[in-house]
C-alpha cells in the first residue's frame, strides 16, 4: 500500500480504508518492479519488498556496476511511491566490488549521524576527501517522488582546480556504486498499541526508486578528449593523446618516457616526450636518478629528463644508445645514429679489455701497449707474454757501500710515473695518458695533468677530437658550447644544428631580452649574454649575477692574472705551480713568487746526495742521505768525501799548443762560471788547437768516453774536432811515447 491516500472509489477495488494497495507480480510486466526500472529512463520504478514481508527488508542494497573506472561528479536519485530513506549510506568501490568505502552518510537527525556513523552532522567541507553526514534528505516529506542530489565536487577546496587536486581526483573514482539502505522513513504508525494497530501499516514501508542518474567522465587523466565504446566489450575507452597509453592514459607509451608521466592540466598538457635513442631502440623507461644527474640527452640535444633506452640495438649501449657496446667503437666521422656505426675493435682479447671511441685504439691491459696492443708496455718484455722487466728505484744501495750506493739517476716527475719510476736504462715509466721524457705532461688527447683523463669532444659539435691539455675545453663550432661542445648556445636550438642560434639570448646569462637585445647579468658579457666576464666563470641560470668569481692566486698564475676557465674554473698556473687556485708549488719546486716567470724555483736537490728530488718548506731544504749535508745535499759531512766518478780527469789549461808552447787561458768567473783548477782555455782564431797528453797506463779497458765541459758565449753554433792518437810518435811529435794523446 502507498503511504499516501488513494482515491475514495476505485474501479479496480484497490482502495482499502482510504489506502491504495495492490499486489506485486514479477510475472506480470504491469505489476513487476525489477531493479532495471531504476535505470531505464522510463516512468516505471523499482520497489523493494515491504516490511510486512519481514523486518529484514529494512536493510536493502542497490548496487550499480559501472563496468570500468569512472570519475563521478554527481548522483541524482528520484524516488517513486515511497518517501526517501530515513537512514542510509552512499558507497563506492574502486576494485570492482571487492571492497566499499563511504562517499556520504544520510541520517534523520544529528544524533543518528553521531551514533550510527560517528560523524558530526552537516559540518563544513574542509578537505577534498571529507565524507559528510547530512540530514537534508531524510525528512518524511515529500511522501512520494522525492529526490536526492549528491555532488562529489562542488564546494570542495579543489573544485575550481580539479586537475591539480590529486586527492579530489582519487575521491571521485568508482567502478561500483552502492546505495545501502538501513531504515525506511515512516509515520510511526507501527508504534500504535496492538489493539488499535492497522494491519496495513507495515505494508506501506518499503523503498522505491524511479531513476538513478550519474554524471561523470572516463578517468583519462586529462590526456583524452573523447571516451568511446567502440570495442567488443562495449566499455568506454579513452582515446589517449599526448603519447599516453593505458585504459586511463595513466602511462607514457613505449618510447616516450623521457619525462615522468604526469596528468594533464588546464594550463599544461604534460605531453609524454620521446626518448632519444638515436634510432637504436624503440622503448625506454624513466629513471629519476638519471634526470637528477642530467645524464639523458633528449631529442633536442639537451641533457634534460630521465629517459633510459631499453635493449639498444646495432651494438650500441648507454643511456641514449649513444655509445658502442664493449668490444665495438664508432669512428669520429660516423654519426651517432648510423645503424652500422659501431664496428668491432681489432684487439686481441687476451691483450685488451676494450678500445677507445673514435680512433679504435685498444685499451690495453697493463703489460701491453700500441694501437692494437701489439707490443709490451714500458717496463715489460718478451711479447706476447710481456713479463715485467726488473726495475731500479731512484737509488739502489750497493752491498759494498750501502751509504753511497749505486746512484742511478731517474729524472722523472713523480706525479706522472708508475710506482717503478724508471727502468734499468733510466727511462721514465709514465702512467696511462701521461707522456714526455720526464712524464710531466699529458699526451695528445688527454688533459689535466697529473690526472690526464681522455678528451670527450663531441664529434658533431667540435672541430677536432683534441682538447686543451690544461682545461679539457674542446674547440667548438659556431653556435655550440659546453666543455665537450655537445650542446647549442641557445636552449631553443636543435643540437647539432646550432647555426644561426648565436643571436638568441642565453637564458642563463640574460636579465631581459624584451628590448630587442640581450641585457646581461652583472658578470656576463657578449651579444648573447653567453660568456662570463674576465675573472669570472660557471655561467648558471640560478646565479643572480650570472657567473662566479675565479679563485686564482695571482702569484701563481700566468702573467699574474686571476682569470680562470669559463667552464671548469681552473686557473692558468705557471709552469711549476699547481693546486686548484695555483697557490702551491709542484713537487720538486719551492718558493712561490709573483715576480718569478715560472712561479716556483727548482729544488736543486742533488740527485746523488738527496733521498728524493722533492724539497720542503719555503726555503727549499732537501732531504739528504746519510752523511751528506747542505741545503741541496751537495757536500759530504765533515770527515767524509765523495769518490770521483771520473777514471781520469785533465784540465785543458795544462795542455799545449801544437808547437809545444803554453796555452792562453782565462780565469774570469763572469765569462766561465765555476771553472775548475786554474781557469779555462780560450779557443780563438789565434789559438784554435790544443794538445793534451792522457796517460791511460796499462789497462784492459778498450772503450773510453770523452766528456768536455765548455761554454759557447756566442749565439751561433760552433763545431770542432777531437782527434785521438795512440802515441806521441803517431801524432808526429818528438819525445817520449805515452799511451795516448788528445
Amino acid at each position: 500500500c502507498k503511504l499516501v491516500g488513494g482515491p475514495t472509489v476505485s474501479s479496480s477495488g484497490h482502495t482499502i480504508q482510504g489506502q491504495f494497495c495492490d499486489y506485486c507480480n514479477s510475472e506480470d510486466p504491469r505489476k513487476a518492479h525489477p531493479i532495471t526500472n531504476a535505470v531505464d529512463g522510463s516512468e516505471l520504478w523499482w520497489q523493494s519488498p515491504p516490511l510486512s514481508s519481514g523486518t529484514r527488508y529494512n536493510k536493502v542494497n542497490v548496487t550499480l556496476d559501472l563496468g570500468q573506472l569512472f570519475q563521478v561528479a554527481y548522483i541524482l536519485i528520484k524516488f517513486a511511491n515511497s518517501p526517501r530513506p530515513d537512514l542510509w549510506v552512499l558507497e563506492r568501490s574502486v576494485d570492482f566490488g571487492s571492497t566499499y568505502s563511504p562517499w556520504q552518510y544520510f541520517a534523520h537527525s544529528k544524533v543518528d549521524c553521531l551514533e550510527q556513523f560517528g560523524q558530526e552532522a552537516n559540518r563544513a567541507i574542509t578537505r577534498d576527501d571529507d565524507v559528510l553526514c547530512t540530514t537534508d534528505y531524510s525528512r518524511i516529506v515529500p511522501l512520494e517522488n522525492g529526490e536526492v542530489v549528491v555532488s562529489l565536487i562542488n564546494g570542495r577546496p579543489g573544485a575550481k582546480n580539479f586537475t591539480f587536486s590529486h586527492t579530489l581526483r582519487e575521491f571521485t573514482k568508482a567502478t561500483n556504486i552502492r546505495l545501502r539502505f538501513l531504515r525506511t522513513n515512516t509515520l510511526l504508525g507501527h508504534l500504535i498499541s496492538k489493539a488499535q494497530r492497522d494491519p496495513t501499516v507495515t505494508r506501506r514501508y518499503y523503498y522505491s526508486i524511479k531513476d538513478i542518474s550519474i554524471g561523470g567522465r572516463c578517468v583519462c587523466n586529462g590526456h583524452a578528449e573523447v571516451c568511446s565504446a567502440n570495442n567488443p566489450e562495449k566499455l568506454f575507452r579513452c582515446e589517449c593523446q599526448h603519447h599516453t597509453c593505458g585504459e586511463t592514459c595513466d602511462r607514457c607509451c613505449a618510447g616516450y618516457n623521457q619525462r615522468h608521466w604526469r596528468p594533464a592540466t588546464r594550463e599544461q598538457s604534460n605531453e609524454c616526450e620521446a626518448c632519444n635513442c638515436h634510432g637504436h631502440a624503440i622503448d625506454c623507461y624513466y629513471d629519476p636518478e638519471v634526470e637528477k644527474q642530467q645524464a639523458s640527452l633528449n631529442s633536442q640535444g639537451i641533457y634534460a629528463g630521465g629517459g633510459v633506452c631499453i635493449d639498444c640495438q646495432h651494438n650500441t649501449a648507454g643511456v641514449n644508445c649513444e655509445k658502442c657496446a664493449k668490444g665495438y667503437y664508432r669512428p669520429y666521422d660516423v654519426p651517432v645514429h648510423a645503424p652500422d656505426g659501431c664496428i668491432p675493435c681489432s684487439c686481441h682479447p687476451d691483450h685488451a679489455e676494450d678500445c677507445q671511441q673514435g680512433l679504435g685504439r685498444c685499451t690495453c691491459r697493463p703489460n701491453f701497449r700500441g694501437d692494437h696492443c701489439e707490443e709490451c708496455a714500458a717496463g715489460y718484455h718478451h711479447f706476447p707474454v710481456c713479463s715485467r722487466i726488473p726495475v731500479f728505484p731512484i737509488s739502489t744501495p750497493s752491498p759494498e757501500d750501502p751509504v753511497a750506493g749505486d746512484i742511478k739517476g731517474c729524472d722523472c716527475n713523480l706525479a706522472g710515473v708508475l710506482p717503478e719510476i724508471c727502468d734499468a736504462h733510466g727511462r721514465c715509466l709514465c702512467r696511462p695518458g701521461v707522456g714526455g721524457p720526464r712524464c710531466d705532461a699529458c699526451r695528445w688527447g688527454f688533459y689535466s695533468f697529473p690526472i690526464c683523463q681522455a678528451c670527450q669532444c663531441s664529434a658533431l659539435g667540435s672541430y677536432q677530437t683534441l682538447c686543451s691539455p690544461v682545461t679539457g675545453q674542446c674547440e667548438c663550432q659556431p653556435g655550440v658550447t659546453g666543455q665537450r661542445c655537445d650542446r647549442c648556445l641557445s636552449d631553443a636550438s636543435d643540437f647539432p644544428h646550432c647555426q644561426g642560434s648565436s643571436s638568441v639570448c642565453d637564458p642563463a646569462g640574460t636579465l631581459d631580452s624584451s628590448l630587442g637585445h640581450c641585457r646581461c647579468k652583472l658578470h656576463v658579457e657578449s651579444p648573447t649574454c653567453s660568456i662570463c666576464k674576465p675573472l669570472y666563470w660557471n655561467l648558471a641560470k640560478e646565479n643572480p649575477s650570472g657567473c662566479s668569481e675565479c679563485q686564482c692566486h695571482v702569484a701563481g698564475t700566468v702573467s699574474g692574472i686571476g682569470e680562470c676557465g669559463q667552464l671548469d674554473g681552473d686557473c692558468h698556473c705557471k709552469s711549476h705551480v699547481g693546486g686548484d687556485s695555483c697557490d702551491t708549488c709542484e713537487d720538486g719546486y719551492f718558493a712561490l713568487e709573483k715576480s718569478s716567470y715560472f712561479g716556483c724555483q727548482g729544488c736543486q736537490c742533488d740527485i746523488g746526495g738527496a733521498v728524493t728530488p722533492v724539497c720542503s718548506g719555503p726555503s727549499g731544504v732537501c732531504r739528504c742521505r746519510e752523511h751528506i749535508v747542505g741545503k741541496t745535499c751537495h757536500r759530504p759531512e765533515n770527515n767524509y768525501y765523495f769518490p770521483d766518478l771520473h777514471h781520469m780527469r785533465y784540465e785543458i789549461e795544462d795542455g799545449t799548443t801544437p808547437n809545444g808552447r803554453a796555452l792562453r787561458f782565462g780565469f774570469d768567473p763572469l765569462e766561465f762560471p765555476e771553472f775548475s783548477w786554474r781557469g779555462y782555455a780560450q779557443m780563438t782564431l789565434v789559438q784554435n788547437e790544443v794538445r793534451i797528453v792522457l796517460n791511460v797506463g796499462k789497462s784492459s779497458l778498450s772503450l773510453f768516453r770523452v766528456v768536455l765541459r765548455y761554454i759557447n758565449p756566442g749565439a751561433e753554433a760552433v763545431s770542432g774536432r777531437v782527434t785521438i792518437y795512440p802515441s806521441w810518435a803517431k801524432a808526429g811529435l818528438p819525445g817520449a811515447a805515452p799511451q795516448g794523446l788528445l
